[in-house]
């Protein structure tokens, strides 16, 4: 395989061309008007006036040796309605044995000579559509030998094979070397117009592939999802909607001429036929999109079921598999994975994403699309939304505590504001209020359509407003993961890569719709809780064990203490940006006893603790104390002493404070000396509350003075 020349037109002066021929007033420009929009700033315009040409020529394109051949493609616009029945030479390789033209109302026709100087053509069904760019590739393939009657050519239009002719006896007509006109070059209309742009020459399908832009980074884009719609006028309204919507590439449009219009097929072997063996052509001409792509769209109109084994399966659970061989029921390697998964892990497991957008109407297909949009467009959800869930485990899961979202349970819901509906049962309505991300109904043959109301699903759709939905289109649907679903959307994936980690099985009877790149920007503001055993400095502050959103003034906790052990609980805040404070508060101290009965918070110890003898043999005791987040509030003091035996009598109080103002922070008191045989003596406190005792504080000793000696006389006069 070669790329034998690429002509971008972004040269000045037509540098990339060896000829320019403008006949009359008819001309072919460089214009900016002309530029295929996503690479470039120019294009080659063609404008006819009369009947006069206007056209450049490329010399010395290729020599074709026996049984050699090449293709030519190009990006084509025809920015207005041609004149009916014109004859427009589009491009020419050889004098008059090789050229594209638009004749027969718009349609592309390829035309080829053999040595006999007959001409044999074969035309695209479809008319080229009025300003659509299409992308047009003809092959030439010389005979081997002169006597062979084994030449041919085929027609390709936006990658899918639009005819061909073969059994050509054409070794004389190809023999020497090639030239490509581009342009108006004979039998033109009056008053007709086209665009070229992006004209490629190489010796494969694969070499003249589109020009597709790179990614911007390895996760699923608009630029690693092929989107599939039928080669029909809604198809391609459609896809122009998803080029203009969601930014896809026009080179990554897979168009379905064998698609029918029938949403359920009746075997797999049928949807091979109108969907896979196409989309299969599309990829193998187009290795580049191949080796980027990720992800697929099934766009509106597409057929999206086929029953095997008696089974409804859907297309987005087998195009989750495509590539490989289908097996109904297969395992998915992805299910409950709450990681993002690059383009390449992705495909590394012969997984794609898919989702799929179809309705009643294409005016409810491109909905989807704009509500997906507005859902992105939201900073945070509201935080009046809900989550609606009858799984009662999940809702007071910690997992499900990260999203920051109020909670309920739908089976009692008249569902105001409802941004997500998990697993439905016993819904009495949907309203049209809230976000409305999404509604998953996780019962049996639930979603076997979605082109018409039938089940709670396509009601969320095509009824209330939601953006997206999921389910099972059989009665026997297997698992589909909430926390998965939501702990990816909650990381910034997107809709599709949270689908597939949800669903059990691939090849098989799930169904996701929606726009496959939609994000969801959960709450990021408020509290997070972390769980120590000891001490502060235990704290795990790695990871969290519990969530709080701003407004939460109480929460239920389920915490995995340890019997018997002190555990510690700290809070940090987390701003709306979701960035978090760094203290280390604690909150409260937890503890459980034998039985796991949880003890009252603990008593912080005095500090700052003073002694000093007084007149009248009384000692003055002072100390401070607070009550630090997560303790409890002190109802007194008990001051101890060690009655001159060295070890504090923590049995008997010589003093006790009671009636302790709650905002007081130091204390003093005074009291008789206690009785001691020795002159020093030890002081320390302890706080009390209902049974408990906090440690003692610094223990301090205090002298006690002795009396002064009687006064001795001396001998002689005492008087």
């Amino acid at each position: 395989m070669s790329l034998l020349h690429y002509i971008d037109n972004e040269v000045p002066a037509f540098g990339e061309w060896d000829a320019v021929v403008q006949a009359g007033s008819s001309t072919i420009v460089q214009s900016t008007d002309a530029a295929f929009p996503e690479r470039g700033a120019v294009g080659l315009r063609t404008t006819v006036v009369g009947t006069d040409r206007a056209y450049v020529t490329r010399n010395d394109v290729a020599t074709l040796s026996p049984g050699e051949g090449y293709h030519v493609g190009f990006w084509l616009r025809v920015p207005v309605a041609p004149p009916l029945e014109m004859f427009f030479i589009i491009s020419r390789i050889a004098l008059n044995d090789f050229f594209i033209k638009l004749s027969n109302y718009g349609k592309l026709r390829l035309q080829l000579r053999d040595d006999a100087g007959s001409y044999h053509s074969t035309s695209y069904s479809q008319a080229i559509d009025t300003g659509r760019w299409v992308y047009v590739v003809a092959n030439i393939v010389r005979a081997s030998s002169p006597t062979a009657n084994d030449g041919r050519g085929e027609l390709f239009v936006d990658g899918l094979s639009a005819g061909s002719v073969s059994g050509l006896d054409n070794y004389d007509t190809l023999d020497g070397t090639s030239y490509i006109r581009i342009g108006a070059s004979s039998g033109v209309s009056d008053g007709f117009t086209c665009d070229f742009d992006e004209i490629k020459i190489g010796t494969s399908l694969a070499d003249v592939e589109p020009f597709s832009p790179e990614p911007n980074g390895d996760y699923v884009e608009a630029r690693r999802t092929v989107v599939l719609v039928p080669d029909s006028s809604d198809g391609r309204e459609f896809a122009d909607y998803c080029i203009s919507e969601l930014q896809t590439p026009r080179s990554l449009i897979c168009y379905l001429p064998n698609a029918s219009s029938s949403e359920s097929l009746a075997d797999y072997a049928t949807f091979q036929s109108q969907v896979e063996n196409d989309l299969t052509s599309f990829l193998n001409g187009r290795p580049v999109i191949e080796a980027r792509a990720c992800a697929f769209l099934i766009g509106y109109g597409t057929p999206g079921f086929f029953t095997s084994s008696g089974k409804l399966h859907s297309a987005t659970s087998r195009l989750n598999h495509f590539g490989t061989a289908f097996s109904s029921g297969t395992a998915n390697p992805f299910y409950q994975t709450t990681t993002r998964k690059t383009a390449s892990e992705i495909r590394a497991e012969n997984l794609w994403l898919a989702t799929r957008i179809d309705a009643d109407t294409l005016a409810n297909a491109k909905a989807l699309i704009d509500r997906a949009a507005t859902i992105e467009t939201l900073s945070a959800l509201p935080d009046t939304d809900i989550l609606y869930s009858d799984d009662a485990d999940y809702r007071a899961s910690v997992d499900c505590q990260k999203l920051r979202i109020a909670t309920a349970a739908s089976g009692d819901m008249l569902t105001p504001n409802a941004a997500f509906v998990l697993g439905v049962t016993g819904i009495t309505d949907l309203d049209a209020s809230g976000s409305r991300v999404t509604v998953v109904d996780d019962g049996e043959n639930d979603t076997a359509t979605l082109r018409s109301v039938s089940d709670w699903v396509t009601y969320g759709l095509l009824a209330a407003g939601y953006a997206s939905g999921a389910g099972f289109a059989n009665s026997s649907p297997t698992g589909f993961d909430k926390t998965a679903f939501c702990e990816l959307l909650r990381v910034g994936a997107t809709f599709a890569e949270a689908a597939l980690a949800a669903v059990e099985k691939v090849d098989h009877t799930s169904v996701v719709a929606g726009s496959p790149l939609m994000t969801v920007a959960f709450l990021l503001a408020g509290y997070n809780f972390y769980l120590g055993t000891g001490g502060v400095e235990d704290i795990d502050w790695n990871n969290p064990v519990a969530y709080a959103k701003p407004e939460d003034e109480s929460m239920e906790l389920h915490l995995p203490l340890e019997s018997g052990l002190r555990n510690v609980l700290g809070l940090r805040k987390v701003s709306s940006a979701g960035v978090e404070e760094r203290n280390t508060h604690v909150v409260i101290h937890l503890e459980t006893d034998t039985e796991d009965a949880l003890l009252p918070a603990p008593l912080a110890r005095p500090f700052d603790t003073s002694a000093e003898i007084v007149p009248d043999a009384h000692i003055r005791v002072g100390f401070s104390y607070e009550t630090p987040a997560g303790h409890s509030q002190p109802a007194g003091f008990e001051v101890f002493s060690d009655s001159g035996s060295g070890i504090l009598d923590l049995q008997t109080p010589i003093y006790v404070v009671s009636d302790v103002p709650p905002s007081a922070d130091d204390v003093e008191v005074t009291f008789p000396i206690p009785q001691t045989p020795s002159n020093t003596i030890r002081i320390a406190v302890r706080a009390i509350a209902n049974g408990q005792t906090s440690s003692l504080g610094k223990v301090v000793s205090v002298k006690i003075p002795t009396s002064p000696a009687v006064p001795a006389f001396l001998q002689g006069d005492q008087s």
